[in-house]
């Protein structure tokens, strides 16, 4: 009786099993509205089937050689190919869900023609965190700070050469505008670090669009089908799945949280207007009277001073990119971390943590 009990929870497993491969295949050849998967989710088959494959040789030569204590090893492993291919229908049906809500929010949210050229067609997470960090401005920033820099370098240049009884000598009257370039250079170092973040970020969205539902997550679900590399396999699957859909949510919700409030105090500031940091007027090397240098340079002064200038750029480049960045992922680490322990594995995360 009880032989016959273990050999029906055996085809039951194994029956339960071959249904969900035959799900998540109709699931993936469905579709499900405007958020159908990105790629074929079929990939996530082919390491169940390996697994199962595996198993059965092992059986078939257990059965050959009268090997009979890999019964019970092979009905435990099999087990275990049944619960990886309840994570694999797991993370099938969350990423097809996210991607379906979002991209049909950010659809009904977001004006036609509005969406950035290099984020291309919008059809998951990923693709709407790509565009919000496409549309930062911080490219436009560093722009400007580049151009204000030169014209104040060519406006500072500017002198004249007076030559008197063979005696010549240069005055440069305009020389007193060159004290501003120490302070738009360390700028434009800041901004510079801050669209080297912006595109890290879009690098990692990529591979992980790219890599992660066909080849990371795969791979971890083929290694945690057997014992010796279950705990490799876990980390693999939490790895591939945080980059692709915890990673693109943070950046998401990272931009909502700045953006998302009303209130005056939270009120995110308004964008630079064109040519904000440019010097205004042309400096005169001819003129003579002192006064008029000085009041072109208070009011420049003044002008890169102005409240609405200085946190503009210290509210984009600082909190809008930089610790955005930085805070998405630690929440990314940490649902990693997270993620790995449930599957039956352990990442430590602390020092990638610091070196985010």
């Amino acid at each position: 009786m009880i032989a016959e009990k273990t050999g029906a929870t055996r085809f039951m497993l194994f029956a339960s099993l071959i249904a969900a491969l035959f799900l998540l295949s109709g699931c993936t050849a469905m579709g499900v509205g405007q958020g159908a998967p990105f790629f074929d989710y079929t990939y996530l088959m082919y390491p169940l089937l390996a697994g199962i494959l595996i198993l059965a040789l092992a059986f078939m030569f257990s059965k050959i050689f009268n090997l009979q204590h890999w019964t019970a090893i092979i009905s435990d492993e099999l087990v275990q190919v049944l619960a990886t291919g309840l994570v694999a229908l797991c993370l099938f049906g969350m990423q097809v869900g996210v991607d379906g809500y979002l991209v049909n929010a950010f659809t009904a949210a977001t004006p036609t023609g509005t969406v950035p050229a290099c984020a291309g067609h919008i059809g998951c997470a990923n693709d709407i965190a790509y565009a919000q960090l496409s549309t930062t401005g911080v490219e436009t920033l560093l722009n400007d700070l580049h151009d204000a820099g030169s014209l104040i370098g060519t406006e500072a240049s500017k002198g004249i050469y007076c030559s008197m009884l063979g005696v010549g000598f240069t005055l440069t009257n305009c020389s007193q505008l060159n004290a501003f370039r120490g302070s738009l250079t360390s700028s434009s170092f800041a901004t510079m670090a801050g669209v080297l973040d912006i595109y890290a970020q879009q690098f990692l969205l990529t591979l992980a669009k790219n890599f992660s539902f066909t080849l990371i997550i795969p791979l971890g679900l083929f290694f945690r089908c057997f014992k010796l590399s279950r705990q490799a396999g876990g980390a693999l699957i939490a790895i591939g799945f945080g980059l692709y859909t915890a990673y693109p949510l943070a950046i998401i919700a990272g931009s909502s949280l700045l953006t998302g409030y009303a209130t005056p105090i939270m009120t995110e500031p308004a964008p630079l207007a064109p040519n904000a940091l440019k010097l205004t007027d042309h400096c005169d090397p001819y003129e003579m009277h002192s006064d008029v240098s000085r009041k072109q340079f208070d009011d420049y002064a003044s002008q890169l001073t102005d409240p609405n200038i200085a946190l503009s750029t210290t509210y984009l480049v600082i909190c809008k990119v930089i610790l955005m960045s930085i805070l998405a992922l630690i929440i990314t680490l940490g649902f990693i971390r997270m993620l790995a322990h449930l599957l039956g594995s352990e990442i430590d995360v602390s020092s990638l943590a610091r070196i985010s």
